[in-house]
């Protein structure tokens, strides 16, 4: 395999070599650098780019170099994104060619694996090469400390630990800084005076401000440049440079290394290459990836960081290099359409026609978006503007789910799905800040709001219980047990015999014109001793109630003449007896001269158990009938 991808090297460099002599005149000569730039100006406007540079190089001269917005000069530098990997890639290639480093050689030969891995044995499994093309199974999020290999070992997986790894290892066999090594190998040799890997030399270089776009509008910020316990590093995404040095870069490939690397070495980082299958298929070498979507071969890296991105182009059989950069991060919509910004140079290279970018495609994606936020945002507000009128609703089971979904899976599926889609939400907020803002102020709205109906309920159930104790003890009606034995129990049979209080007894006695019945059950014939269920009716004081209360009946047929009639409601009849047995009831009929109107079952047996148990506590019999019932 590995002969025959040097055979393929081969034939491509004299591929190169051949096209290079026969067709790099005639392609510059028929392409119109004049309406490039127009387009590109277009292009800036369409797509509200605060900046840009572009330049285009063949391997003697910069055929075009420009600045376009907020960019003033060619020599004003940006960060590079992950175009810096092809930098880092150069560098272990000169080391290799130096002898101190082996593609094929594990990775722990040159770093201590404990640094940087979860399980050390790790690093004797990846290769310098595995690195480079980016297959040693390192996740895309993990960083340094947590980097561990995954199903995916063997496989192409973008990761910045990869490059951060190797810039790890340019320092631990050159013995100097990254910084350092890069300045006098590269840099300098190359004669990149705009060109560094430090922070503080990108500003003292003049850095050109970054935007983060929020809904549609690019707002100036600072880069979060990297430090030890960042998930990218500068190896793998924070070299900073000017479209002017980058013409010199590129011209540097061009040329065959200049002195930088071999032909041999560069061969190997463009062609020695793994395929990806992504929704356009390409190949990742070593910093560079190579796609065949044009109607020749194209190498290429694009750079992405919170404000700035990138990209480069070698067209090795036109002998052509392109370098794009820009100084806004607008993922979801201006990041999409630079890529039109590429191909559209790209193609007028190759003399193919271009896109055409029209309609206001930046405003228009941004309104969509918008109103999506918008309407999310509505979505968590609504229920506060609302709250007065939510208070008012009776407590009813679709209300209950409704306010659960609401309140409890919309919030997290928000805070979810990121992770749903394979982003951690941390990477959201560097990258898409206005999403992350509104993901995060919906649901906490909605998780808020919730929280604020819960302790809403409970006070407001202990205020109502504590009402209800109040108006029961001063409500329940109190009159002489007339006809009773001694006040105490007696039988109801349900053959009609038996004493009880009469409808036109509790009739003459209601001082107002409802009524509250309040049944008690004890089932005697149930496993717990004592288990009491309850059935309250609430029925206007009229003379209905001589028909639905007749004298003698049993429970069953109280329940169903009161339903019969249709006034009030029934909670609970009392439960099925056990299999082979029938129930046997102890039941006390409470007359109030009040409307109960409780919420839930739960809750009206709540406070109708401590009326009652209040009833018993005051000594007193309030107009009440016991029945023993097999």
């Amino acid at each position: 395999m590995i002969a025959y991808k040097k055979a393929i090297c081969v034939m491509m460099l004299l591929a190169y070599a051949i096209t290079f002599g026969n067709n790099t005149v005639r392609a510059n000569a028929s392409v119109k650098y004049g309406n490039i730039d127009n387009q590109l100006k277009k292009d800036l406007e369409e797509l509200h780019i605060p900046g840009m540079a572009v330049a285009i190089v063949d391997a003697k001269e910069v055929l075009l170099a420009k600045t376009y917005g907020n960019c003033k000069s060619i020599d004003t530098p940006f960060i590079l994104g992950s175009v810096s990997k092809s930098f880092t890639a150069l560098a272990i290639m000169r080391l290799v060619e130096e002898d101190k480093i082996d593609l094929d050689e594990k990775i722990s030969t040159y770093i201590d694996p404990t640094a940087y891995f979860i399980n050390a044995s790790d690093g004797d499994r990846i290769t310098v090469r595995q690195l480079l093309n980016q297959t040693g199974g390192l996740g895309t999020y993990q960083r340094f400390g947590n980097a561990k290999i995954t199903e995916s070992y063997g496989q192409h997986q973008y990761a910045n630990v990869n490059y951060g790894l190797l810039g790890e290892m340019i320092e631990a066999v050159s013995g100097v800084s990254y910084s350092e090594y890069m300045n006098k190998n590269i840099f300098l040799p190359l004669h990149m005076e705009h060109t560094t890997a430090t922070f503080e030399q990108s500003k003292e270089n003049g850095l050109i401000r970054g935007y983060r776009n929020y809904f549609g509008f690019p707002i100036a910020g600072k880069p979060d440049y990297p430090d030890e316990h960042s998930w990218s590093t500068v190896p793998a995404g924070y070299l900073s440079s000017s479209v002017s040095d980058m013409a010199k870069y590129l011209q540097m490939y061009l040329n065959g290394g200049m002195g930088i690397i071999s032909q041999d070495s560069l061969n190997i980082m463009f062609y020695e290459n793994v395929y990806v299958d992504d929704n356009t298929p390409y190949y990742y070498g070593m910093g560079w990836t190579l796609t065949e979507e044009y109607t020749e071969p194209v190498l290429g890296h694009s750079g992405l960081v919170e404000n700035y991105i990138s990209n480069m182009f070698l067209l090795p059989e036109s002998g052509l290099g392109i370098v794009i950069l820009i100084n806004m991060n607008d993922y979801l919509v201006t990041n999409q359409l630079a890529d039109i910004i590429s191909k559209n140079v790209i193609f007028a290279l190759l003399g193919k026609e271009q896109y055409e970018v029209s309609g206001n495609p930046y405003i228009v994606r941004h309104l969509l978006l918008n109103g999506a936020y918008f309407a999310l945002l509505i979505t968590a507000v609504y229920p506060i503007a609302t709250i007065k009128r939510w208070k008012k609703k009776k407590r009813t089971n679709p209300l209950i789910a409704f306010d659960f979904i609401r309140h409890g899976i919309l919030p997290l599926l928000l805070l979810c799905l990121p992770e749903m889609v394979g982003v951690p939400i941390w990477v959201v907020w560097y990258f898409v800040k206005d999403v992350c803002v509104v993901l995060l102020v919906s649901s906490s709205l909605l998780f808020s709001v919730g929280l604020y109906k819960i302790f809403y309920r409970m006070h407001w159930r202990m205020k109502v219980e504590n009402d209800m104790e109040s108006n029961i003890e001063s409500n329940i009606l109190e009159f002489e047990c007339v006809g009773l034995n001694d006040g105490g129990k007696f039988p109801i049979e349900n053959t009609g015999r038996g004493q009880d209080i009469s409808p036109e007894f509790i009739i003459q006695n209601l001082s107002t014109n409802a009524v509250t019945l309040m049944i008690t059950l004890e089932d005697l014939s149930h496993p717990i001793k004592g288990f009491t269920h309850w059935i309250i009716w609430n029925i206007p004081a009229t003379d209905k109630i001589m028909k639905a209360i007749p004298p003698g009946k049993s429970v069953s047929s109280l329940q169903g003449a009161i339903q019969g009639i249709g006034y009030g409601f029934h909670c609970y009849a009392g439960p099925k007896p056990p299999k082979g047995k029938s129930h046997k009831y102890c039941f006390t009929v409470y007359v109030l001269d009040c409307k109960l109107d409780l919420p839930s079952f739960s809750f009206k047996r709540k406070v109708l158990s401590k009326a009652s148990r209040h009833i018993i506590q005051k000594g007193k019999i309030y107009g009440f009938a016991t029945s023993e019932k097999t």
